[in-house]
C-alpha cells in the first residue's frame, strides 16, 4: 500500500520557491534583488565559515538571501557531488525545501539542524518512495544519505582493540550555557547487538569533563545507514569517559573548540 500524495499546498509552496529562485537569477529582475553567493569554508580549529568566494570543486556553493553574513530567507545550495538544496533558510541553516540528486529523486520536506526530519521521498519519475515523520525512517536511498552525512559528520578516532570508528557532527555542536549538545556515531567493525552502528546525542559539561546520553538510536547498517531500528531516551545520569579511551580523546578536541 502507498502512501497518499502530499497535500496540494505544500506542493504549490515549493513550486512557488522554484520559481522566485529562478527569477533571482534572471536578467530582468534589478541587480538589487539578485540572489548572493557564499561559499562554505572549514575554518583551522575545526568549525565553519561562510565566504564570498571558493571553489565550486570543492566547497559547498551557496546562491540566496543573506543577512549578517549567513544564507538567510530563500536560497539554493550545491554540494560537489552533485546534489542540490532548494528552500528556505534562517540564520545559515536550511529549514524547509526541496533536495534533489543527481538522478533526479528528491525529497520534499523540512530539516532541523541540517537532519531531513519530516517529509516525503520521491524517485525521478515522481512517484513517493516512503516519508519520514518526526525522524522515525532512515533513508532507503543510502547514497544521498552518504553524501550528507559525508558533509556533516567528522573522524576522530579508531577504538584500541576493536577498530570501531568514532565520529560527532561538527556542524551541529550546540553552546547551551555551561553545556555543550552534539551528536556522535559509532561505526562497528563486528555488529554489537546486531547493530552496525549507533548515534547518540550527547550533553556535555567541560568543565567537569562529564556527559549524559539524552538520546540513543540504532542502526542495522554502517554511518547510520538503512532504517533506524531504534530510538530510546537513557536514563538522566551523569557519566565520565573512561581515561585514555577514544571517547575521551574527542571529548577534549570538542571542548578544546567550542568551549
Amino acid at each position: 500500500m502507498g502512501f497518499p500524495n502530499p497535500l496540494i499546498g505544500n506542493q504549490v509552496k515549493h513550486l512557488l520557491i522554484i520559481l522566485f529562485l529562478l527569477l533571482l537569477s534572471s536578467p530582468v529582475i534589478g541587480n538589487n534583488h539578485k540572489g548572493e553567493t557564499l561559499y562554505l569554508w572549514e575554518t583551522s580549529s575545526g568549525g565553519v565559515v561562510w565566504k564570498g568566494f571558493g571553489y565550486n570543486e570543492t566547497h559547498l556553493k551557496y546562491i540566496g538571501g543573506i543577512k549578517n553574513g549567513k544564507p538567510n530567507g530563500l536560497g539554493v545550495l550545491f554540494y560537489t557531488k552533485g546534489v542540490k538544496y532548494i528552500g528556505e533558510w534562517k540564520n545559515g541553516e536550511f529549514n524547509e525545501g526541496t533536495m534533489t540528486k543527481p538522478d533526479g529523486s528528491f525529497y520534499v520536506g523540512e530539516f532541523e539542524n541540517l537532519i531531513l526530519e519530516n517529509g516525503t521521498f520521491y524517485d525521478k519519475n515522481g512517484n513517493i518512495n516512503f516519508k519520514k515523520v518526526n525522524g522515525k525512517i532512515k533513508f532507503e536511498d543510502e547514497e544521498l544519505q552518504k553524501v550528507i552525512d559525508e558533509a556533516n559528520w567528522e573522524f576522530v578516532s579508531i577504538g584500541t582493540g576493536t577498530g570501531d570508528k568514532l565520529y560527532y557532527d561538527k556542524y551541529r555542536v550546540i553552546k547551551n550555557g555551561k553545556f555543550l549538545n552534539f551528536w556522535e556515531l559509532q561505526d562497528y567493525i563486528k555488529p554489537i547487538g546486531g547493530y552496525l552502528s549507533s548515534i547518540r546525542y550527547i550533553e556535555l559539561d567541560c568543565s567537569f569533563f562529564k556527559y549524559k546520553t539524552l538520546k540513543l538510536q540504532g542502526y542495522k547498517n554502517s554511518m547510520g545507514g538503512g532504517m533506524e531500528d531504534f530510538n530510546i531516551t537513557p536514563s538522566d545520569e551523569w557519566n565520565y569517559p573512561p581515561p585514555n579511551s577514544m571517547i575521551k580523546i574527542m571529548y577534549k578536541k570538542i571542548c578544546e573548540e567550542h568551549q
